[in-house]
């Protein structure tokens, strides 16, 4: 594939088709299994930094779906297969390329990139209980001082921030979210502020 002049579309050199930008299959002349991926790299203390770092990395280049389940591999008879597989292994390359050497190799045989984000969460992302206690606990000695409000503020944010990477609002998956007429995902938002703000 190659980027044509106006660089919001990319050619498929076996059939000439056209991959606009928009596209989760379009990868730039920039995209290469080589590049880095956000700035922080794993070393196996820092997962929610780091989950957070790659996943506003994969979001600009429109590829979260291969580590989210919503983009699937197609079916064999598809004529995104191949596509799919490319990007695929492009963003299991970048995903490699974050992690520590002396942790990555211990990943380097998983199938796909929705296998290793998820491989790795399992690993590092489960330890929940003792972050959450200390996380909680942080929350509960910080305190403004001399501090100006915007300073106080910002470190509350920061771990409430990682709070909700630890502990994120449940996920509906039977769809029944979508046909919602109480108000539910309004009310849970609604109580979290009213947590942060107690």
């Amino acid at each position: 594939m190659w980027q044509s002049e106006s660089s919001s579309q990319t050619y498929a050199p076996s059939n000439n088709t056209v991959i606009n930008y928009n596209d989760p299959y379009f990868l730039s002349s920039n995209d290469n299994s080589n590049a880095q991926l956000g700035q922080i790299i794993f070393n196996g203390n820092n997962y929610v930094n780091w989950n957070r770092s790659v996943m506003l990395a994969l979001g600009t280049k429109n590829k979260t779906g291969f580590i989210d389940g919503t983009l699937l591999c197609p079916a064999d008879d598809s004529p995104d297969l191949q596509k799919w597989i490319w990007n695929d292994y492009m963003v299991t390359s970048w995903i490699l390329l974050s992690i520590d050497k002396s942790i990555a190799e211990s990943f380097i045989f998983t199938p796909s990139a929705r296998a290793l984000w998820l491989e790795i969460k399992e690993r590092y992302g489960h330890s929940n209980a003792p972050q959450l206690y200390e996380y909680h606990k942080t929350l509960m000695s910080i305190a403004q001082n001399n501090d100006y409000i915007v300073d106080y503020y910002n470190k509350l944010k920061k771990v409430w921030d990682h709070l909700q990477i630890l502990e994120p609002f449940p996920d509906c998956t039977c769809g029944a979210i979508t046909k919602c007429t109480c108000g539910l995902m309004k009310k849970i938002i609604e109580a979290d502020q009213l947590s942060k703000l107690i």
